[in-house]
Order: structure tokens, then C-alpha cells, then sequence
């Protein structure tokens, strides 16, 4: 068993996949049957792997209280999801021009509990290559396209 090896355990694991960090490729590489020739890293494996809902708990409590610094952005709660949504619809809902009411109507289908902090609408953010921009007739999109260009 490598030093590297020997640092595999679930609080590294999920700290560094919090940072999205490439040591977490090299843990599940480390962990994956090229190396499972060894007993010894086989049986560190198998130990750790029931400890990961435990660790995954306290250590996202113990970023929550400031106490771990990670270089990403704190993911969005699915309250502040729903909040971002309203909101996102409440700009649309200002205007009757018809691409921002067949866009608000798109959001409207849209099922919150399914978006997660990654989807750029979750954040407010409407993207040209989105499903809802890409799903508008032919005019609308077009004069989308043409809208975020300037």
C-alpha cells in the first residue's frame, strides 16, 4: 500500500469531493480493480465505505458553520432554489411581450424539486443552449439570441 493510499478514508474523500478536487479521481482509481490485487487496500476499502454517511454529514455540518473553506460556492438549498424560481418568474411575469410569456410559461412546467444548485436556472440564470430557449418557436428564439447579444 502507497502513502497515497494510506490517506484514503471517507472524510478526505468527501472534503476533496466538496472541492472538486482530482485527488478524489486518484482515491476511486486507487480503489478500483487494477489495485484490488491487494488484500490490504481491498480490506481498507471495504471499511471505510460504511463510514461515508456519518462523515458526509459532519463534515457538510462543520462547512455549514464556516468552519471548512473550500475555493467553490456553498450549494444553493432547495428553499433557495424555489425562492430563485419565484423570482425568475416574477421578472418574467413583468412583461406581455410574447417571449417573456412563453418563457414564464416554460419555467412554470419546470419541476423545482428537479433542479439542483448546478442547473443555471436554479441561479437565475436562463441559457441560450437550455431546454426552455431551445424548445421556443423559431421568431421567439431568434429574437432571444438576438436579445443577449446586445
Amino acid at each position: 500500500m502507497t502513502a497515497e493510499d494510506k490517506k484514503i478514508n471517507a472524510i478526505s474523500i468527501v472534503y476533496l469531493g466538496m472541492k472538486e478536487d482530482p485527488v478524489v479521481d486518484r482515491a476511486v482509481a486507487s480503489a478500483s480493480n487494477v489495485y484490488m490485487d491487494s488484500s490490504e487496500l481491498q480490506l481498507r476499502i471495504f471499511r471505510i465505505l460504511p463510514q461515508f454517511d456519518n462523515v458526509f454529514e459532519g463534515v457538510y455540518g462543520v462547512y455549514d458553520m464556516g468552519a471548512i473553506k473550500t475555493d467553490k460556492e456553498q450549494p444553493l438549498t432547495s428553499d433557495q432554489i424555489k425562492k430563485n424560481i419565484i423570482e425568475v418568474k416574477r421578472k418574467l411575469g413583468k412583461d406581455y411581450l410574447p417571449l417573456y410569456q412563453h418563457l414564464y410559461s416554460g419555467v412554470e412546467e419546470i419541476s423545482v424539486q428537479e433542479l439542483t444548485w448546478k442547473d443555471p436556472l436554479a441561479n437565475q440564470i436562463i441559457r441560450d443552449d437550455s431546454d426552455l430557449i431551445q424548445e421556443l418557436p423559431g421568431n421567439l428564439k431568434k429574437a432571444f439570441m438576438i436579445f443577449i447579444a446586445n
